[in-house]
């Protein structure tokens, strides 16, 4: 999927947002939650004159990128704090 979105980047930066679409709707009925691919079909979208559907994946985008941000705030949260490390003795159970 992650392939998908790369060559459908790739695609429509070099002009050709025809070719990326096919690759960017594949993306999206893989992992219909990834808030990435829908982004990035909406440039496709966009970019082929096609506003109405880019605001469409724009949206979804939105709502994806919305309902995904207490989990990302979460796991920064556990990012930053100190890994904390134990060391089982020789004379402790295992």
């Amino acid at each position: 999927m992650d392939a998908h979105i790369a060559a459908g980047k790739a695609l429509t930066s070099l002009g050709r947002p025809a070719e990326a679409l096919a690759h960017l709707l594949e993306a999206v009925r893989l992992d219909p939650q990834n808030e990435v691919a829908h982004y990035r079909l909406a440039q496709a979208h966009r970019r082929l004159g096609r506003e109405p559907d880019a605001e469409l994946e724009e949206a979804t985008f939105r709502k994806l990128r919305d309902s995904h941000e207490p989990v990302r705030a979460l796991f920064e949260q556990v990012q930053e704090r100190p890994v904390m490390h134990q060391t089982i003795g020789p004379n402790e159970p295992q």
